[in-house]
């Protein structure tokens, strides 16, 4: 009886890894979506498209002030953090940074006639680095596009979806390959 017992609860612990694996694929949900880190880079994603342009900490003695009133600059040292990070270790160009010297991350808007409208083609993806010596304006180093952001957290969505779903079904699988050769009463 206790053979029988176990042979059933294997058999349901196999069905059921399953079936939890094929429901993560199904609704697509990744444990890495529920990871504090995650939901940061959303928000500070979600706060880089409202300002276009986020300063972390600047040194006490630098004044910044926009050069055009359009130009939107909000202060926010967290998301900075949080950009800098996700850029740094996603973005091929990110070598191109000179990291000890960067305090802001920001896109433009590069615009094209189409007709009598403007479409918005490009929207390039910065970081923006302190003056040398005596220079007065910031550098803004590309680093790619700002889609590429969105890009790098589905990518990141998605192995690790893929990741879990495979573990589950190599182990509901196993499961069931072993009740296979289990001693089945008569």
């Amino acid at each position: 009886m206790h053979a029988l017992s176990c042979s059933r609860f294997m058999e349901l612990s196999a069905n059921s890894i399953l079936f939890l694996s094929s429901l993560l694929l199904f609704v697509d949900l990744a444990p890495r979506d529920f990871l504090p880190a995650h939901q940061r880079r959303i928000q500070a994603l979600r706060a880089l498209r409202e300002g276009h342009n986020i300063l972390g900490d600047l040194p006490s003695n630098v004044n910044v002030r926009p050069e055009t009133l359009d130009l939107k600059l909000i202060r926010d040292s967290n998301s900075y953090t949080v950009l800098v990070d996700f850029i740094r270790g996603r973005s091929p160009l990110s070598g191109n940074v000179d990291w000890s010297r960067a305090v802001g991350v920001g896109y433009a808007i590069q615009s094209l006639p189409v007709g009598n409208a403007k479409l918005e083609a490009f929207r390039p993806l910065y970081v923006v680095q302190m003056p040398k010596d005596q220079e007065t304006r910031f550098t803004l180093i590309p680093v790619g596009q700002l889609e590429d952001l969105e890009a790098w957290l589905a990518q990141q969505h998605q192995g690790s979806l893929t990741r879990v779903a495979v573990f589950l079904l190599c182990v509901g699988f196993f499961l069931q390959l072993l009740l296979a050769f289990w001693p089945k009463k008569a």
